[in-house]
């Protein structure tokens, strides 16, 4: 257990610092855990998806929800699996979106096939014909004249030619994928079409957007701080604000420097510091300090990171020592006379409108000196 300092200003240490780095480990449990779950995902979601563009279907933004189901199922098994590889994480979203890219295209291939009514038989011949080219067509005079007049149609070749789900692909791309919008409805040729080459391109950015989506979330919560000795994720611990003008002894582990207090210079912004730490509070586990400035934007504001690194389990008493010191006096001057003054709110207020690029970082209601924000 983590022993705290005693009574009074004990002198600061000098500790050894790394670069944080994800612990990377697995189990054979979690990994399996992890495709599995991403693989269903991606199937159900797929499907759903083809079974919604029946009717609809909103350019990106549909990919973007698939992407993010994908990503958030995942992001469940690497928790419950205890997943650290990033490397899975990467594998396992891109595997999950190109599967629900294949099962969402397929179901539509389905249901080309099953609202197909031309015969069986048929269709074969056809298929047959539409593989020859086109002067082997015209030399047979054994092909009916209206089915030499369809075969020059290359969207007609492409749809006899359909056999399996790229050819679908190939006749959908000869006919053009259609964007429209609601002021489409009504035209006659029902919106912009994209052509062949361009129909390929809106296929590519949309598995770019699903597995992109999906891989970034996964990766963002393989790489999330892991104790080894306990074997349970971090917790994360707000420790306080600090001037971004004592960030490089932070990330050097010269806590003597913070022995007093340094007060923000004119202009200067604070920057806010957390620490991953083992949720069983054993020493033995190493403690990983994240570094974020706070940059505002038309949402509110959002944490960017600085820097990431790893202090010695027995460091943070003296990391709580340097922050407890740093108290920041209460304070009404606006937002925009007092550099810095968006993090303290963000301490004291849980609610107050900021968003963290790193999943499962901040806990908006423990201080540094262990008090509990009302």
């Amino acid at each position: 257990m983590h022993e705290p300092l005693p009574p009074g200003r004990p002198p600061l240490s000098t500790f050894e610092v790394v670069p944080y780095r994800p612990e990377g480990g697995f189990t054979a449990f979690g990994s399996l855990l992890l495709i599995v779950a991403s693989l269903a995902a991606g199937l159900v979601l797929g499907t759903l998806g083809g079974i919604i563009s029946r009717w609809f279907w909103l350019v990106l933004i549909f990919p973007a929800v698939i992407g993010a189901g994908v990503g958030g199922v995942g992001y469940w098994a690497i928790r419950i699996g205890h997943v650290r590889s990033t490397i899975l994480g990467v594998a396992s979203g891109l595997l999950g979106g190109l599967f629900a890219i294949i099962s969402m295209y397929y179901m539509q291939y389905r249901d080309f096939e099953s609202s197909n009514s031309i015969p069986p038989d048929v269709r074969q011949q056809l298929r047959e014909l539409a593989r020859l080219t086109p002067a082997e067509v015209e030399a047979n005079p054994l092909i009916p004249p209206e089915v030499k007049q369809a075969l020059r149609d290359p969207a007609s070749r492409a749809g006899f030619a359909v056999h399996d789900l790229p050819s679908y692909m190939h006749f959908q791309a000869v006919l053009g994928v259609r964007i429209s919008s609601s002021s489409d409805v009504g035209r006659k040729d029902g919106g912009m079409n994209l052509g062949y080459i361009g129909s390929w391109i809106y296929w590519a950015l949309e598995v770019l957007i699903v597995a992109g989506i999906a891989v970034a979330m996964q990766y963002v919560a393989a790489k999330q701080p892991y104790c080894s000795e306990c074997q349970r994720w971090k917790k994360a611990r707000q420790l306080g604000t600090a001037p971004e003008s004592q960030i490089e002894p932070l990330k050097q582990g010269d806590l003597p420097v913070f022995a007093e207090p340094l007060p923000l210079q004119v202009g200067e912004r604070e920057v806010l510091v957390t620490a991953n730490i083992c949720p069983l509070g054993d020493d033995r586990c190493p403690v990983d300090v994240l570094i974020q400035r706070l940059v505002q934007t038309k949402e509110g504001f959002q944490q960017v990171e600085i820097a990431h690194v790893t202090y010695a389990g027995e460091a943070l008493p003296e990391l709580e020592e340097v922050f407890a010191r740093r108290k920041l006096p209460p304070t009404k001057e606006p937002l925009a006379e007092r550099a810095g003054s968006a993090i303290e709110q963000a301490i004291r207020n849980p609610s107050s409108g900021i968003k963290s690029q790193e999943t499962g970082v901040g806990d908006w209601n423990r201080r540094a000196d262990g008090t509990e924000n009302g």
